[in-house]
């Protein structure tokens, strides 16, 4: 089970944070596979907002284009409400009109989901018959050192561990379910 208010917490405070290297180090690895792409996306999903990023660079991109912006309820400051209209929505309570969106992208946020099978599942439904889903996913992989790090300190200091981190499916069943969900051409890429 995911503790989904204490990730709002959590989200609030690095969406707000200016100093968030990771969200922004992974928004650009979404411009920059955005940039390869040529066609004129009109109807776009975003899938949790780090902040106005990624909104400002697909508003920029794709000036006709209708963008909605989903996430968790979170505390916007007031430069993001001028900037983003976006509605509030948990995805494993989410119900997709079908071929909705050509593309939809997510920057950590389909972690939080309790059945990602289902959620890709969704996701398929809401796109378009030639739509594009670019999503970045923490992979067990990526906070290895960082996890092994904590739970060391957390053993040291209190005599056992707590979970910091959320499940995460390893790269294989992302690429299992990718297919599985009909995804014509899944593309899977691992960064540590």
């Amino acid at each position: 089970m995911i503790n989904k208010k204490y990730l709002k917490n959590l989200r609030c405070k690095a969406i707000n944070n200016k100093n968030n290297f990771i969200f922004d180090l992974y928004n650009e690895r979404i411009e920059d596979s955005l940039d390869v792409i040529s066609i004129k996306f009109k109807k776009i999903l975003i899938l949790g907002d780090q902040g106005t990023k990624i909104y400002r660079y697909i508003q920029n991109r794709y000036k006709k284009a209708e963008v909605k912006v989903y996430d968790i309820k979170t505390q916007s400051s007031k430069l993001d409400l001028d900037i983003i209209k976006k509605s509030t929505i948990d995805l494993d309570y989410w119900v997709p009109q079908e071929n909705d969106f050509d593309l939809i992208i997510s920057n950590f946020y389909l972690n939080i989901c309790e059945d990602f099978n289902k959620l890709l599942s969704k996701i398929m439904k809401s796109l378009l018959p030639n739509g594009f889903f670019l999503a970045i996913l923490p992979s067990q992989e990526n906070f290895s050192l960082l996890r092994s790090a904590m739970m060391k300190t957390d053993i040291e200091l209190y005599g056992g561990t707590y979970n910091r981190f959320n499940r995460t499916p390893e790269l294989h069943t992302i690429i299992d379910l990718l297919k599985k969900n009909n995804f014509k051409i899944p593309l899977v890429d691992n960064e540590t």
